[in-house]
């Protein structure tokens, strides 16, 4: 019994340890893509996200959906987009999260869905996404779905703001707030 025991906690351990050394491969393709989208190659960046996408890496799937969000590399396509983005969002990825969001909110490649995309907005909001915050803010300050609630937009553009958003410091001030 106790032979069998040792058995599965040395599976265990092997299993572990091949899962890291997966994922290591995926983090280092997602750095050849990105250092080569810096570039401007796109399709050697669509190579390597693929690549590391394969191995279960979120924010590979993201820059897959930007590329096709942006028409970079591929032909524009906010639902092969939004495809890439939706895995990356279920595993947690915040700023997945914010793109499906503001995908279902504004109708972009899917049927539009305010009170769904301010849910991913809010998911993503919570972990601390400041563009997700900033987002939420105008959620709030426009009554998107939810009852306007000016206090409420002011408290996310402080979150975002806090953090250095341009974009929710620019409401802020906008709306007579320090």
């Amino acid at each position: 019994m106790r032979r069998m025991q040792l058995q599965g906690i040395l599976t265990a351990i092997a299993l572990l340890m091949s899962t890291a050394a997966v994922m290591a491969q995926g983090e280092d393709a997602l750095r050849k893509g990105q250092e080569v989208e810096k570039k401007k190659n796109y399709a050697e960046a669509m190579r390597w996200y693929k690549e590391a996408a394969e191995k279960g890496n979120p924010q590979a799937q993201v820059e897959i959906g930007n590329l096709y969000a942006e028409g970079h590399g591929v032909k524009q396509s906010y639902a092969e987009a939004l495809r890439w983005y939706r895995p990356a969002a279920d595993k947690g990825n915040a700023e997945a999260q914010n793109d499906v969001g503001m995908f279902l909110l504004t109708g972009m490649g899917v049927k539009k869905d305010v009170v769904e995309g301010t849910r991913w907005l809010r998911k993503a909001a919570e972990q601390g996404n400041e563009v997700a915050q900033r987002n939420i803010g105008m959620v709030y300050l426009q009554g998107m779905g939810v009852p306007q609630d000016r206090e409420e937009a002011i408290r996310w553009f402080r979150k975002a703001a806090a953090q250095g958003d341009d974009d929710a410091k620019a409401a802020l001030k906008m709306l007579g707030v320090k």
